[in-house]
C-alpha cells in the first residue's frame, strides 16, 4: 500500500511530462471549448483522464505513488501561476490573450477561424446575452477562458478601444 513500485524520480518526471503535454495539447485545443463543454467534449475529456491516469503511475498502486504525482502536478501549478503573475510575457504564453471577435458591428472572421468557432456558437453566445443583431454590438471579445464578453454600442464609445 506504501511502497512504490515505480522509482520517485520517474514518476516526478512522468508527471512532469505529461503535465506539459496536456498543458500544450488544451492550448491548441482552443479557448472556446472551455466556456461551455459538448457532450462530445465531455467524453473527451473522460477519455484523455483515463489514459493520463494509466501514463502518470506506470504500474504503481501505491498510495505514495498518488500522493507523488498529485504533489508534482500541483507543485507545477503553482510554479506556471508564479509565472504568469510575475511576467506579462509569461502570462500571454501560458494563458493566451483575449482576441476581439466584434468591433463595432463587424465580425472578425479571421479571429473566429483561430478559435474554431461557428458563427452559430457565436449567435448562441450573444443571445443568451440578450443580444439578437452583430450591428448592436460595440465590441465581443473572446477572453482568454473561452467566455465571451460583450459591450453593447450604447454602452461605450466602442471607436476609443485600443486593439488586443
Amino acid at each position: 500500500m506504501w511502497n512504490l513500485q515505480t522509482p520517485l524520480l520517474e514518476l516526478i518526471f512522468r508527471s512532469a511530462i505529461i503535465f506539459a503535454f496536456l498543458f500544450v495539447a488544451m492550448r491548441l485545443w482552443g479557448k472556446k471549448h472551455f466556456s461551455e463543454l459538448s457532450p462530445f467534449d465531455f467524453l473527451l475529456l473522460l477519455i484523455i483522464s483515463e489514459a493520463t491516469q494509466n501514463a502518470l503511475i506506470d504500474d504503481d498502486k501505491s498510495i505514495t505513488g498518488g500522493i507523488t504525482v498529485i504533489v508534482t502536478i500541483f507543485i507545477l501549478n503553482i510554479v506556471l501561476n508564479k509565472m504568469s503573475f510575475h511576467s506579462r510575457k509569461s502570462e500571454k504564453l501560458l494563458e493566451g490573450k483575449p482576441k476581439v471577435l466584434i468591433l463595432d458591428g463587424k465580425l472578425d472572421r479571421d479571429v473566429m477561424k483561430e478559435e474554431t468557432m461557428t458563427e452559430q456558437e457565436l449567435k448562441t453566445s450573444l443571445r443568451k446575452q440578450g443580444l439578437m443583431k452583430m450591428e448592436d454590438i460595440g465590441l465581443a471579445v473572446i477572453e482568454t477562458n473561452g467566455e465571451i464578453s460583450v459591450i453593447k454600442k450604447e454602452d461605450t464609445d466602442f471607436r476609443n478601444i485600443p486593439p488586443s
